[in-house]
């Protein structure tokens, strides 16, 4: 299982664009389960297209919960308007000559008031020697630093001075070191030497495997391949390599819970889960002639998503089975006994229903609990089983598929 924490998102269609539906295939197919994204890079005289590029990374976020960590191109405008429940942070792109080295304060002091972090991309010159080039690299983060001393910040590509080289990242590394907060992303260093002298610096729980997809050295290359390869090949333990690609990303990201999709690994804690839960509950889901469906599903990796805690414990998960015309059935929700009354029910429920054009679900009447859920959700009971006691559910959306301005306009 792998974390990404640089990857881009776009709209508009270009020669290298990359949409949130197809990187959502590319991450299935690489083993991506979680993935900081955040849009191209935009000139900051741009303000209406980094509005509407940030919109879009939203857009993203609530169509694919289980894989997006949404940051924002950094902009002062609107702060209090913005989600800090589902927002993780901005991403600046460092210019050698901007406004004024004050001109971010706002939202450098936004992130730090509410635990947020800042992703600096470092920056190039070709006009400077690397030795000049590198130590300003390091001096804006000092001065980032001096005045906002408890701003987590993520410098993308580990300050490298070149793309696809590791020119000038141990340099940064060692001048940025002291800052316990400052982790360094890995993406297009392609140097295991580099990985290895970074892990020796800081150790390895500050380092962040990225991919900076969908950008590439060579036109057709397998980024994802070549990206983890630059992680694999460093001579460094097994142990240090999983905190690069995957416990970093999540002590930093996870929060309180996430959903991601279900992975092989999880298995036994499903199994564990399914084995608390009353009998009760074991029969209004018709549990036990089900587990070789959910054992399926867990082995593809797919139409099954888990809620998963600080403590790395699966405490519900959601299966669905797909219906024609981008439609979905509930097929199971479940959330651990001791971890409900939280709300986490409608987490699950969000993941499908913003997924799909529409979802199905079918209940027993006596079910209350999951049955109030579906009301609460928008849900609307279709029909009844001959014998009253199944209720069969449906919930459209509103607008075509991934259109969200529709909902907000049909709730306002």
């Amino acid at each position: 299982m792998f974390c990404d924490v640089h990857v881009h998102l776009c709209k508009s269609v270009n020669k290298c664009s990359n949409t949130f539906r197809s990187y959502a295939t590319t991450a299935y197919k690489n083993d991506i389960f979680k993935a900081v994204v955040f849009p191209y890079p935009l000139p900051l005289k741009s303000i209406d297209k980094i509005k509407e590029a940030n919109r879009y990374i939203m857009e993203a976020f609530k169509n694919h919960m289980e894989l997006f960590v949404p940051f924002f191109l950094i902009t002062n405008d609107e702060l209090r308007f913005i989600e800090i429940d589902k927002i993780m942070g901005f991403k600046e792109h460092f210019t050698l000559d901007p406004p004024r080295e004050d001109f971010f304060f706002p939202a450098y002091d936004f992130l730090q008031d509410n635990g947020l972090f800042l992703m600096i991309h470092p920056g190039s010159a070709k006009k400077l020697s690397p030795e000049r080039l590198t130590d300003l690299k390091i001096k804006k983060v000092e001065n980032i630093k001096k005045n906002f001393p408890r701003l987590k910040i993520i410098l993308a590509h580990s300050g490298r001075n070149l793309p696809f080289h590791a020119q000038g990242v141990k340099e940064v590394v060692l001048g940025l070191r002291r800052y316990e907060d400052v982790y360094f992303d890995t993406s297009t260093i392609r140097c295991p030497k580099a990985i290895e002298e970074m892990v020796e610096i800081v150790g390895s729980d500050r380092i962040l495997f990225g991919s900076d997809y969908p950008y590439h050295k060579i036109a057709g290359e397998d980024i994802y391949s070549l990206e983890k390869d630059t992680i694999l090949k460093a001579d460094i333990s097994d142990a240090e390599k999983d905190d690069i690609f995957r416990k970093n990303f999540t002590r930093l990201f996870l929060k309180k819970v996430w959903v991601r999709r279900v992975c092989n690994e999880d298995v036994a804690k499903i199994l564990f889960l399914i084995d608390t839960l009353p009998e009760l509950d074991r029969k209004h889901l018709a549990i036990t002639r089900k587990m070789d469906k959910i054992k399926r599903c867990i082995e593809k990796q797919n139409h099954m998503y888990i809620l998963e805690n600080k403590e790395d414990k699966i405490i519900g998960f959601i299966r669905v089975s797909e219906r024609h015309n981008n439609g979905a059935l509930i097929e199971e929700i479940v959330v651990a006994p001791d971890a409900r009354g939280r709300g986490l029910g409608r987490i699950l429920m969000e993941v499908v229903t913003n997924k799909y054009s529409y979802v199905e679900a079918k209940t027993f009447v006596e079910n209350t609990s999951i049955n109030r859920l579906n009301e609460k959700m928008g849900f609307k009971v279709e029909k009844k089983s001959t014998k009253g006691n199944i209720l069969y559910w449906k919930k459209e959306r509103f607008g075509s598929e991934g259109d969200f301005n529709a909902q907000e306009n049909v709730k306002a």
